[in-house]
């Protein structure tokens, strides 16, 4: 009888440590009851790795996902201190973790928490604050990416939450600068910048436009590049803001040739539509 018992004690441990969670199960089970509409339950098993396993590879993550999840729940401030250890850690945006071309393989959980807290401080009104975390993730934690097209489309989404946040602050000629940054990005589908613009031109009843583009594109800018001297920089300067001309926007050639890279600033989208003014 006590070596059954013993021997099913020691039955019972040995299932115990098979059986035992790891720090990933937690995470992946909150993952689960995030996509379940169960934040709480999610919260509970982020809580316990943060709380446990401090030293896990996947501590920064279960801080992020924490503030995502408390962020669901519209519990703003709670998501911002989450965020804020993420902003704060030793993390490196450029750890990678794979995925496709599109898909970033850099971890970038950074410069994503400093945009969950742009985010949060937006829907808690306080554009102050929220100007603030977008201008460290544009700036300080920037957006870790190998390719040009995924940049662009980033760099149109930043334009447009620019836009957002001034038009919040009342500063209308940030936001037209802001929105002007991205308005030859036309392969990624800058659509809607380019339409906010004029929308915010014909509401000023702006004229004569187009002639003036002409003119900023007939004095383009062109210098060295001063990470790669062999290669060229160019841009113009339009409506007193200074626009960088993507390399996206004229890379098809082998040799880029001034005349031909005006030629087709102006028979871009945003000055076909100028002369709608």
């Amino acid at each position: 009888m006590k070596r059954f018992i013993l021997t099913y004690f020691i039955v019972l441990l040995m299932t115990a440590a098979y059986a035992q969670k790891m720090p990933q199960d937690y995470f992946n089970e909150a993952v689960q009851w995030e996509g379940a509409g169960k934040p709480d339950a999610a919260i509970a098993n982020y809580h316990y790795i943060i709380k446990h396993h401090p030293r896990n590879k996947i501590y920064v993550n279960a801080l992020y996902n924490l503030g995502n999840a408390f962020a669901t729940k519209k519990d703003y401030r709670q998501a911002i201190a989450a965020y804020e250890k993420v902003v704060n850690s030793g993390y490196d945006d450029k750890t990678l973790v794979g995925g496709d071309i599109m898909a970033s393989p850099f971890g970038n959980l950074k410069h994503y928490a400093s945009m969950g807290i742009y985010e949060a401080y937006d829907s808690l009104k306080q554009y102050d604050s929220a100007l603030v975390y977008l201008n460290q993730a544009n700036n300080v934690n920037s957006y870790e990416h190998f390719c040009g097209n995924a940049q662009a489309s980033k760099d149109i989404y930043m334009s447009l939450r620019y836009a957002d946040l001034f038009e919040h602050l009342k500063d209308s000629t940030s936001s037209e600068k802001a929105l002007l940054q991205t308005i030859f990005h036309e392969s990624e589908g800058n659509t809607e910048v380019v339409q906010r613009l004029i929308s915010l031109y014909k509401y000023r009843e702006y004229k004569r436009l187009a002639l003036e583009f002409d003119k900023a594109v007939d004095l383009l800018k062109e210098e060295a590049d001063s990470r790669y001297p062999a290669m060229k920089n160019y841009s113009i300067i339009f409506r007193k803001t200074e626009i960088k001309i993507p390399d996206l926007f004229y890379m098809s050639a082998d040799e880029p040739d001034r005349a031909a890279i005006q030629a087709k600033l102006k028979g871009c989208y945003f000055r076909g539509m100028l002369e709608s003014l």
